[in-house]
């Protein structure tokens, strides 16, 4: 079975979200986003972020703005604070609004790793 994520891409501005059917665990997608993409990635709008991201990878597709129904973990980049913050959820128990999430604030959802993905790598993270 596949591990499935989302990513939120996020701003002052707007939001984008992405999906990645697979290999959603933070030693594929979040190692893949913070060790390969996140570096090359010049300083971005969510729109063009997730442009090039989706242009860099074919397994990255956009969703209608919602996030997937049977995710695993979410990742959230925020482009103003150059942070990565992987959410280990249960999407189907959380009953949260999608917004309540994607900001960290619903009581279901546990951090597994945030990082200023301008200055760190992967391998230094420590997952909770």
């Amino acid at each position: 079975m596949s591990t499935r994520s989302n990513i939120a891409i996020i701003s002052k501005e707007e939001t984008k979200v992405i999906y990645h059917h697979c290999d959603g665990y933070p030693e594929g997608v979040g190692a893949e986003l913070l060790d390969e993409h996140l570096k090359v990635l010049d300083d971005e709008t969510p729109s063009k972020f997730a442009n090039a991201l989706m242009a860099r990878d074919p397994h990255y597709e956009y969703t209608n703005g919602r996030l997937h129904g049977d995710i695993e973990y979410l990742y959230v980049v925020d482009t103003d604070k150059k942070t990565l913050t992987c959410y280990s959820l249960d999407i189907w128990d959380t009953k949260c609004e999608d917004s309540e999430i994607i900001n960290g604030k619903c009581e279901k959802i546990r951090v597994v790793f945030s990082v200023n993905y301008k200055t760190e790598m992967l391998d230094n993270v420590v997952l909770a």
